[in-house]
């Protein structure tokens, strides 16, 4: 692992860089009648085999990982959206499992990591060493994990209007909210935290922010209307934008300057695609031409990087390339396919050597469905 990724310490690291792209939540647009009706009959299948899957009774798992649950929700969520209600128990129930694993039994509106995912030899007291040296404790609330799961929570509200999860994204919104901050040096912007640590407030993390903004917008967002909050995050985009920042790294982070500028600007790896199709998520709930603007720039320098890193590194960091990579990330071509004819070639081409899909797959091929006008 790099030097800066040893800078960021675990989660940063770990979960944010490396998993994230792998458990985005999603958000299609609403009014589509048909699955995936503009990819060919074989993709078309796979769609439908995997709404299957979705269908099938399940049972309660609240010891799962809040993004393994969060994946599960949003998938069957966007298929519900789309007006297959087939996975409305799926949905439910995934949604349920997650309300039952809030930290401290719900009375904290957020997600951690599960005891054995840390690494004992690390933190003796069963915490998580976020940065630094220093051990969380077991409690601690990351935007990661309560970025997705807040998302599930809230697009379930949304669609259903059952009061349990309305109540409960009212107090996640206020949690989140609080652990943020605005730097004056890029006039109002918003960044959210990696965790509810205070230690965190220094650090500055692009898709970390995204994650946190994300249920912010469908909860209180609709179309024709972008949450304050949500609006500050995308200051924050064009802030990073003016300082060429394409980066992991937001130009606010200690890590970012200095002698590690020119390096941490130009890094394009798999993270691209996690900015990108949050911010596109965005523009699906609330219309925000400048969330569009911006996933359609993260995408096209993901989908076509060729600086070294992009050429050398291997496909857990990079995979826009479908003739050399096939995995979860390159499916990210698919949520663009309809804006970007790059993007249906190569959604196109992954589509073609695909066997079967799992929740996250999915979600990108149906947020990136057509409206139906």
């Amino acid at each position: 692992m790099n030097a800066i990724a040893n800078l960021l310490g675990g989660l940063l690291a770990a979960s944010a860089l490396f998993g994230s792209a792998s458990a985005l939540a999603y958000v299609g647009e609403d009014g589509v009648t048909t699955l995936a009706a503009d990819l060919p009959p074989a993709a078309q299948q796979h769609v439908q085999d995997m709404v299957k899957s979705l269908s099938r009774e399940r049972k309660p798992a609240p010891d799962r990982p809040a993004n393994s649950l969060a994946e599960e929700c949003l998938a069957a969520a966007e298929v519900y959206a789309h007006g297959e209600h087939s996975v409305e128990k799926t949905m439910r129930g995934a949604a349920d499992d997650l309300l039952a694993s809030a930290l401290d039994g719900g009375k904290k509106p957020a997600w951690g990591r599960r005891v054995e995912d840390n690494a004992a030899s690390h933190c003796t007291n069963g915490g998580y060493k976020d940065n630094g040296d220093s051990c969380d404790p077991p409690d601690t609330a990351y935007v990661f994990q309560s970025g997705e799961a807040g998302a599930c929570i809230a697009r379930v509200a949304k669609l259903t209007g059952d009061p349990k999860y309305a109540d409960f994204m009212k107090r996640a919104d206020d949690f989140w909210k609080h652990n943020s901050s605005q730097p004056k040096e890029c006039n109002g912007c918003r960044y959210f935290w990696s965790s509810d640590i205070e230690a965190n407030n220094v650090r500055y993390v692009r898709n970390l922010n995204l994650f946190g903004a994300l249920p912010i917008a469908i909860w209180e967002g609709r179309p024709g209307y972008t949450p304050q909050t949500v609006a500050d995050v995308l200051k924050g985009e064009a802030w990073e934008a003016s300082k060429h920042n394409n980066g992991y790294l937001s130009a606010l982070d200690p890590g970012w300057g200095g002698k590690n500028q020119a390096w941490e600007s130009d890094r394009v790896e798999n993270h691209a695609a996690a900015v990108a199709t949050i911010l596109k998520s965005v523009y699906n709930v609330t219309g925000n031409e400048q969330a569009r603007k911006f996933a359609l720039d993260d995408y096209t320098l993901w989908a076509t990087c060729n600086n070294s890193r992009c050429q050398h590194l291997d496909c857990r960091n990079w995979s826009a390339n479908p003739e050399q990579c096939v995995n979860t990330y390159t499916y990210a071509h698919c949520a663009f396919r309809n804006e970007s004819a790059l993007a249906r070639e190569r959604c196109l081409q992954v589509m073609d050597k695909t066997d079967r899909l799992n929740s996250n797959e999915l979600l990108y091929i149906l947020m990136g469905d057509k409206r139906v006008k």
